[in-house]
Parts: C-alpha cells; sequence; structure tokens
C-alpha cells in the first residue's frame, strides 16, 4: 500500500475498513447461530447493528476519498476471521458456556480492530480538516467501545461471572 501523503493514506485506511467492517458484519451474524445465551446473543445482535452503521458511514466517507492503487482488503481482520472460524465454529465445547465464552473472545478480538481503525481515521480526519467525518467515525469509534464494553459485562457478570 503505497502512501505518499496524510490523504492517501487516509483513503486507503477508510477502504481496510469497509473491508473489516464486511468481514466481521459477515462473521457476527454466523455467531449469533451457535450462541446459546440470550443475552449474549442480544448482544451480537446489538454488534450486528454498530457494524452495519459504521459500514454505511466508512462507504460514505469512502466514496468521497477514492482510494487509487486498487482495492484494499483488510487482511488483519482476515485473520481474526480465520481464527473465529477455528476457534468457534470448528471447536469442540464441553458445554454451551465454554463456547460462549470463546465467541465473546473472539467477539472481542474483532472489536478491537475496529477500535484502532475508527480512532486512527477519526485522528486522520481532523488532520485533513474535515471535521464532519472526524466526527461520524469519533461515533463509529465510541459505538465500537460501547460493544466492546455489553462484552465485557457478559464476562464479569451476565455470563461468565455468576456461573463460572
Amino acid at each position: 500500500m503505497p502512501t505518499a501523503d496524510l490523504e492517501t493514506l487516509y483513503a486507503a485506511l477508510l477502504q481496510d475498513m469497509v473491508s473489516a467492517d464486511e468481514q466481521s458484519l459477515s462473521l457476527t451474524e454466523r455467531l449469533i447461530e451457535f450462541a446459546t445465551n440470550d443475552d449474549l446473543r442480544e448482544a451480537l445482535e446489538n454488534g450486528i447493528n454498530g457494524i452495519s452503521d459504521g459500514l454505511e458511514v466508512v462507504r460514505e466517507i469512502s466514496d468521497e476519498h477514492p482510494y487509487e492503487d486498487g482495492d484494499i482488503q483488510a487482511d488483519g481482520m482476515a485473520g481474526l476471521v480465520s481464527d473465529t472460524q477455528a476457534r468457534v465454529f470448528e471447536g469442540d465445547f464441553s458445554d454451551d458456556l465454554t463456547r460462549d465464552a470463546a465467541i465473546i473472545a473472539q467477539f472481542m478480538q474483532l472489536t478491537h480492530y475496529g477500535l484502532a481503525g475508527y480512532r486512527t481515521l477519526a485522528a486522520n480526519a481532523h488532520q485533513l480538516g474535515n471535521p464532519e467525518e472526524a466526527e461520524r467515525l469519533q461515533t463509529c469509534f465510541e459505538n465500537a467501545q460501547d460493544g466492546l464494553d455489553d462484552m465485557i459485562r457478559l464476562l464479569d457478570g451476565a455470563l461468565l461471572g455468576e456461573e463460572a
């Protein structure tokens, strides 16, 4: 990914985030099928809504900043997706609680990718003099943080804390 200047880097990172959101959206839709805890399923549904909203934002902004050097595939997210498929969909779990715990762990990793991407994009937008884009991307970051906080609450109480 050649990055001659900040605008080019910004355009490339926007495309990376579009790819990452597309991958994580598809994966999260599958995770719901494997989750057994109702609170976890609800948190994943909220995650799908948040990812969809974020994807809409980065697609719109990306259209305003085309990356001229070709399409970018979020290889980092692809690795997380591959890990999740192996650890959740192909895993042999002794019980539902353990599978749900694995889903939370993997979803949290996906979310951290989104947090890093959105926060970086918001800062880049600000540095490039695009305050409206920066605000929209910061909102995506905050929404992703809310999703992470939902999973932490499940770990600390509603799912694992009470049953572990």
